[in-house]
């Protein structure tokens, strides 16, 4: 067989191979444990834990999102990019499949958001965390949420298109895929995408500094030791109640750095549109790179959510 006919890692680079390769099994192994954790705990009726139905949500978009990425991992291993049929189901599915993961992604970013507000809501015992509760008010919540990341990312289904070609003897699939400047001009692409970084990324960066700082604000003011009474069976000591709410704000504090830096992070796949000639200059590795950071991100980002939804179910803030 000649060097044009072997079929190859679905890869861009050798840094991208060992990410899809070893990496990215790592990080859903982890994800797994987090994921098996969640569940346990949000599925018990007896477990106290705060932001129970977002908790959830955000877990089955992370898996969703996670699924979305299997198959560029799944092009990393021989078993995979050797057959034929894998190879041309995975360039076929490429653009809606990441079209798809974008809009997972703002989903996602949403709902991150909506537990840290709610679990501060609740922190202040606000009557507004019931907006948060299993009712109408919760399925307009989602149906706004869903509906927002659509309106902002569902040009992505649109922005690529691929052009194919076969090599020997057609045998082999050859692809490239290019910006679709027949469904969208330029400036168009470059509105959508300005417009996503920011609603998407930027914003949401800047609300979840500023939520988790008066949640922590209003944490210090000892604002917990309100809820000993109703909860003092719970401990053996008043103690336990300061050391709780030292977790609570270590979780939040690296819930926060790690939302905030992974996701601006995410902002430099939107400057390879708006500039394209910093392809020249080995952007695609740095992409690479993101991605992988971006992922652990949400790992962490998850898990930092529910450790804090737990500790304050522990002290008494849970209503359901």
């Amino acid at each position: 067989m000649s060097s044009q006919c072997e079929r190859g890692p679905l890869t861009i680079s050798t840094v991208d191979y060992w990410i899809q390769h070893i990496v990215f099994p790592l990080q859903v192994l982890v994800l797994g444990v987090v994921i098996y954790d969640i569940v346990r705990k949000t599925l018990s009726a007896q477990t106290r834990i705060v932001a129970r139905a977002n908790l959830l949500v955000l877990t089955i978009l992370n898996v969703l999102i996670f699924g979305t990425m299997l198959p560029q991992s799944l092009g990393s291993f021989s078993w995979f990019f050797e057959e034929e049929a894998f190879r041309r189901f995975y360039h076929h599915s490429k653009i809606p499949v990441n079209a798809l993961s974008n809009l997972l992604s703002a989903m996602e970013i949403f709902i991150a958001l909506a537990i840290c507000v709610e679990c501060y809501l609740r922190s202040k015992s606000s009557s507004l965390a019931k907006c948060f509760e299993l009712n109408g008010r919760y399925v307009i919540f989602l149906v706004i949420t869903v509906v927002s990341s659509i309106a902002l990312t569902a040009y992505h289904f649109v922005l690529y298109e691929l052009d194919t070609a076969y090599k020997c003897n057609g045998t082999k699939l050859v692809v490239r895929i290019r910006l679709n400047t027949n469904s969208l001009r330029p400036a168009a692409i470059k509105f959508c995408n300005l417009t996503q970084a920011i609603v998407v990324i930027v914003i949401p960066c800047i609300v979840m500094i500023l939520v988790n700082r008066k949640h922590a604000n209003l944490l210090r003011r000892n604002v917990l030791l309100g809820t000993f009474n109703e909860c003092r069976e719970l401990f053996s000591v008043e103690d336990a109640v300061e050391q709780r709410k030292k977790k609570i704000l270590t979780y939040l504090c690296v819930l926060t750095v790690c939302f905030v830096f992974s996701h601006l992070l995410s902002f430099l796949p939107f400057l390879y549109d708006l500039i394209p000639s910093l392809y020249d200059w080995g952007f695609a590795h740095v992409i690479t790179v993101m991605n992988s950071v971006l992922i652990t991100g949400k790992i962490v980002t998850l898990a930092s959510c529910s450790k804090m939804c737990q500790e304050l179910g522990h002290v008494g803030l849970a209503s359901y």
